[in-house]
């Protein structure tokens, strides 16, 4: 349960500061950095499947925390980055679609990888689906990287505790 909740945590925790960091750093350059870091957690989960059983779970604590981190810091960002491309009297549609089909996607690939652990039980099938998720993560980089970056009137900063 406590793995379950890591990204929920970082998320709370992380959030503004990242939209803060990727409003300073420039959009589309953090948001690389959350994709590297979801990449690289999605390897260290594969690592994990030729580690000791003691190692597993230091493992998979740190790679989901990567993820989690990593998540967060692309979310932050990604708002930010789309904002300019949407009528603001059609964004709120946009998004809730947007939510909608990612929740569907999310359903669909829960029950495939549900229905390809249960055929094959004997077999570590959950290498093969954490190599796919780590490839979707890479492939992630050239559709986020195809996004131009609009810059758009900023207001005076007034420092992140302001923002908080």
């Amino acid at each position: 349960m406590f793995l379950l909740s890591l990204p929920d945590i970082f998320n709370f925790l992380f959030i503004i500061p990242s939209a803060y960091l990727s409003d300073k750093i420039g959009i589309k350059k953090f948001g690389l950095y959350g994709l590297i870091l979801m990449s690289i957690s999605a390897g260290v989960l594969v690592l994990s499947n030729f580690m000791t059983h003691q190692l597993i779970a230091i493992f998979a604590i740190f790679a989901i925390s990567l993820y989690s981190l990593g998540r967060t810091i692309y979310t932050g960002s990604w708002n930010a980055l789309i904002n300019p491309h949407i009528e603001p009297a059609t964004r709120g549609r946009f998004l809730a679609k947007l939510k909608l089909f990612l929740g569907v996607i999310g359903i669909l690939f829960t029950f495939l990888t549900a229905k390809a652990l249960s055929f094959y039980p004997e077999h570590n099938i959950y290498l093969y689906i954490f190599i796919f998720i780590a490839i979707s993560f890479i492939h992630r980089f050239y559709t986020y990287k195809a996004i131009p970056e609009i810059e758009s009137e900023k207001p005076k900063d007034k420092g992140i505790t302001h923002a908080i």
